[in-house]
This record gives C-alpha cells, sequence and structure tokens, in this order.
C-alpha cells in the first residue's frame, strides 16, 4: 500500500517520532503532519485530507470531543483516533458515541506505538475500501470483486436489502458473524433478532428510519450468534435513494471483540497505573 499521510494535532514530538517509527518498517509513512492547534487541522483538512488523524484530547482552545465534531461535519468516514494520557471511560464514551474510529490512553511501554501503529492501517484499510465499494455501488459488474475485497482486507462483511423485493444479499463473513452456514436461508427479522436483547430496539429502529427515511447509521452492538458466539460488532447501514425513495440499504458489519477488549485491557493497566501512583 502507498506510504500514509497521518496527522497529529497537539500530540509532541517524542510520540510522534515513535509512532512514525512503528509504521515505517511494515506500513510506511510519508512526512508526519504535525499541527499544533486544531483550528489549524481543520483549516489544513479543507486543502488535503490526510489518510488518519491522530489526536490528543486535550487540545488549544477545545476539546478533543469539539475537534472529532467539527472533522464530522465534512469527513465523516475519515479514521480519527484519540492518543491521550488525559480522559477516563466516560471521555472515551463519549468519544465513541461522537463517532471517534478508536481511543487509546497512554501507557509506558513502547509496545503501545506498535498497537497503535497497527490501528492505523487497519482503519486506513477499512475506511479506504469502504469508500471504494460504496463509490462503485450502483455499478453490477464491480460488485462481486469489491465484496471480496472488503472481505480480505479489512475483514468486514457486506450485505445489501433490496426495499421493494424486501430481501437482499450477504457475502459469506457475515454469515460468518452471524455464525451460521451461507448454505443457510435467513430474512431479516431472524438477523436482527441475533443481537442482544437490550440491543435489538436500538438496530431495529436504525434499519427502519433507514428503510423509511433514508437515515445512515453506524452504531456498535453486542450480537450472540447462532453458533453460541458472543461478539461485539460494528454494524452500518447505508440508504441508496433514486428520485427521492429508498431502494435498497447496503451495509457492513464487523467484529470489534478483539479491539473491544484490547480497549478494556487499556483502561484497566492505566486503572492500575493511576492506583499505584
Amino acid at each position: 500500500m502507498p506510504a500514509l499521510d497521518v496527522m497529529f494535532v497537539g500530540v509532541g514530538s517524542y510520540h510522534i517520532d515513535k509512532i512514525t517509527s512503528a509504521l515505517k518498517p511494515t506500513y510506511g509513512i510519508s512526512e508526519p503532519i504535525k499541527v499544533a492547534t486544531p483550528d489549524d487541522a481543520i483549516e489544513r483538512l479543507s486543502d488535503h485530507p490526510p489518510d488518519c488523524i491522530v489526536s490528543e484530547y486535550e487540545l488549544s482552545g477545545m476539546t478533543g470531543i469539539e475537534f472529532l465534531e467539527k472533522v464530522r461535519d465534512d469527513h465523516p468516514h475519515l479514521p480519527v483516533i484519540f492518543f491521550t494520557a488525559s480522559g477516563d471511560d466516560a471521555v472515551a464514551s463519549r468519544a465513541f458515541s461522537d463517532r471517534a474510529t478508536d481511543y487509546l490512553p497512554k501507557d509506558t511501554v513502547d509496545s503501545q506505538f506498535e498497537r497503535l501503529a497497527e490501528r492505523i492501517t487497519e482503519f486506513v484499510n477499512q475506511s479506504t475500501v469502504e469508500q471504494e465499494w460504496k463509490h462503485h455501488s450502483s455499478e453490477r459488474d464491480h460488485e462481486h470483486r469489491l465484496f471480496q475485497r472488503l472481505q480480505e482486507i479489512a475483514d468486514i462483511g457486506v450485505w445489501s436489502y433490496d426495499v421493494q423485493a424486501g430481501g437482499g444479499s450477504m457475502t459469506e463473513k457475515v454469515y460468518d458473524i452471524y455464525g451460521i452456514s451461507p448454505d443457510e436461508s435467513i430474512s431479516v427479522e431472524e438477523t436482527l433478532s441475533l443481537y442482544d436483547e437490550g440491543d435489538q430496539s436500538t438496530i431495529h429502529d436504525a434499519f427502519d428510519r433507514a428503510v423509511t427515511d433514508g437515515e445512515p447509521y453506524d452504531l456498535k452492538l453486542g450480537l450472540s450468534g447462532a453458533d453460541g458466539v458472543h461478539r461485539t460488532v460494528r454494524a452500518q447501514g447505508d440508504p441508496q435513494i433514486e428520485d427521492g425513495t429508498v431502494v435498497s440499504v447496503q451495509g457492513t458489519i464487523q467484529d470489534i471483540t478483539e479491539q473491544t477488549e484490547r480497549q478494556r485491557e487499556l483502561r484497566l493497566l492505566r486503572q492500575a497505573i493511576d492506583d499505584a501512583d
């Protein structure tokens, strides 16, 4: 893959050097874009958006959440990762609810930089192929190739629902996440029923609004597959509208169980360090 363009906002030179060194051997990185203030970052985004933003939470003139909201206004799919010594579980929860891509607390071990390099590359890959899929989604000749590329590179499944027909299709990765065989037939209602009881109304309402009102969604949910395995997933839906009418909903589902567990372990490590101090 081409060398990455990563913008660092409010991140110190020591950490930028460490992250850049972690990216170079395997992933490659262009000259890092160092920005001191969020206002400068927003201005530079209008000229040349990077592949990813790595930002502190405590910023000059605004919080990380306020900065994230400004980024999302014009760049809804740009990966934004908070790498910070500030904040707590409440801040992390708010960041994710406002569509931060990831939230990693700083610690004292060098392995944190390798973890962050892995996350940057993973999210850039995912964002790139999602945008390519959406760009070509109306071109039927590209559909199968893009579905396969999505699964191989980003490890996510892709589905499509035809509103008029009342049914659709899913790639093998979706079946895998739901814990069922691709040979089995399953309805939309049956797939929605696999989500955790506390999340079922959320996904039902989001899917209904996508179909009836053309409202996209991006949710983090719990799911108990038919194979008995509990997973945490990221579920996205993107309505396709023609002449003011929703004709289909296309979406992705990604198993983020390991990512969620890593975030939990990092929070526990941070708490242990704070308690030791």
